[in-house]
């Protein structure tokens, strides 16, 4: 069975989860950055300085500030493009080895045999469906961890870290509500796919 199609799709859904983590890691990373340069131009963390008229301990002073926020996301962010890259490096990788194309192909798919261009679609229909089931319990999620954050913040108040994760966990919502309902559409729609398809499926002649 010729499974250049089959291949070359797989890759083609991969890229497409490496440019959304890609954009979205890029995104909220700028947002923290304007969010932060705002609140240093108009002083609004000046409260929590003054708060009882006491001063963050040493120990988490280091903590608080913009320059371990900017590390702390930028590493998060930095492994999962890294993750995601270093998975669809291997996948391409071995889908250009003529030896193990097959191979992994069944891995991928978890099947004994090599699964038809229709099977191929069927996954990825049912993956899209899982995901856009998996959204509403994560809306679910976000709200209560938004509500405890809430309560946090109210009796913690030096702790200027609980709206940083208050906002990740709303961008979060809003970017894999993005990615789940409308980047097939209007970032990767079916012209687009069809001709990455095509590319790959040539280039699988040359090797």
């Amino acid at each position: 069975m010729d499974t250049k199609y089959q291949r070359a799709k797989i890759i083609v859904e991969e890229t497409k989860q490496f440019y959304c983590q890609f954009l979205f890691s890029i995104g909220l990373f700028i947002f923290i950055l304007i969010r932060f340069q705002f609140s240093q131009s108009f002083n609004l963390n000046q409260t929590i300085m003054n708060i009882g008229n006491a001063s963050p301990p040493a120990e988490i002073a280091f903590f608080q500030t913009n320059t371990f926020i900017f590390l702390y996301i930028g590493t998060i962010f930095s492994l999962f493009l890294i993750y995601k890259y270093i998975k669809l490096y291997r996948i391409k990788r071995k889908f250009r080895n003529t030896k193990q194309a097959d191979n992994f192909l069944k891995k991928y798919m978890k099947t004994d045999d090599l699964p038809t261009i229709e099977k191929i679609h069927e996954k990825f229909d049912e993956d899209k469906k899982k995901e856009k089931k998996r959204f509403y319990f994560l809306v679910v999620r976000v709200a209560i961890i938004n509500i405890v954050l809430c309560i946090l913040s109210t009796y913690f108040p030096l702790f200027s870290f609980f709206d940083i994760i208050l906002a990740f966990s709303i961008i979060n919502l809003i970017y894999r509500h993005l990615f789940i309902f409308h980047a097939d559409k209007k970032l990767f729609n079916d012209k687009w796919e069809n001709k990455k398809v095509t590319e790959y499926t040539k280039s699988f002649n040359e090797f």
